[in-house]
């Protein structure tokens, strides 16, 4: 039997990794990595050795890799999978290699039967944005990256407006520095002034930061640069409060 499993990292703070993820990056000789040298960084910081295979899997080449990944499953190879920060296959890569397990284990019982998914929980940045941010946690909905594209971005809203009317939904999404004030902005305009918005900023890491506010007055902190918008950006907004 051979295993695969997917291992949440930190999103920051090293002190995240569970005993169970590190035992499991220490034991498995086999790394699938969204980029290797951020791996290999992050298991020197653990201290376990480097000397794994360490294979390159990230989204423009995961669906060429898989042929290769399953080959090595099939031949009892314990992998593990782990993206660049947080839990994998959350817009991150995976989701191809993990559904063709699920469909080789039907149609190729000889070979994939015995072939195993253990998924640790671990750190995502999704879940502690959203307990951070006061918003309902019962209902939400986690919108992935926002499109660079404006079009699409008002198309996206519009459609959380009609569904979300009578609801009390929190909406999560990734945001970068260059896009956020722009996404405000959208915001304001299509689902109005009033909504709640949420902005958490390197979760976890040493200048975290949380801002809470109508969408109003969380565009004024952005335009008056009271808010600094480096690194990594969740923006939660929601109508039901």
């Amino acid at each position: 039997m051979s295993i695969l499993y997917v291992v949440p990292t930190p999103i920051g703070n090293i002190k995240d990794i569970t005993i169970r993820a590190k035992e499991v990056l220490e034991h498995t000789n086999t790394i699938l990595s969204e980029d290797t040298r951020m791996t290999r960084k992050l298991l020197s910081l653990l201290n376990i050795p480097v000397n794994k295979n360490f294979i390159s899997f990230f989204e423009y080449n995961e669906r060429q890799k898989t042929r290769y990944v399953l080959d090595l499953l099939k031949q009892g190879n314990d992998i593990a999978l782990v993206s660049d920060a947080g839990t994998p296959l959350l817009s991150d890569p995976g989701f191809p290699l993990i559904r063709e397990i699920r469909r080789l284990k039907k149609v190729d019982k000889e070979n994939f039967a015995e072939v195993k998914i253990e998924v640790l929980p671990g750190a995502t940045s999704i879940a502690t944005a959203l307990i951070a941010s006061g918003f309902p946690t019962d209902k939400f909905t986690f919108l992935g990256f926002a499109s660079h594209k404006p079009a699409d971005k008002k198309k996206l809203l519009k459609s959380i407006r009609k569904s979300s009317e009578h609801l009390k939904v929190t909406y999560i999404m990734f945001e970068t520095q260059h896009r956020i004030l722009s996404t405000l902005n959208f915001m304001k305009e299509i689902l109005g002034k009033n909504v709640s918005v949420c902005l958490c900023r390197e979760l976890t890491k040493l200048h975290e930061s949380i801002e809470y506010g109508s969408v109003i007055e969380i565009i004024e902190l952005v335009e008056k640069k009271k808010i600094d918008m480096r690194g990594e950006i969740v923006l939660l907004f929601t109508t039901g409060i």
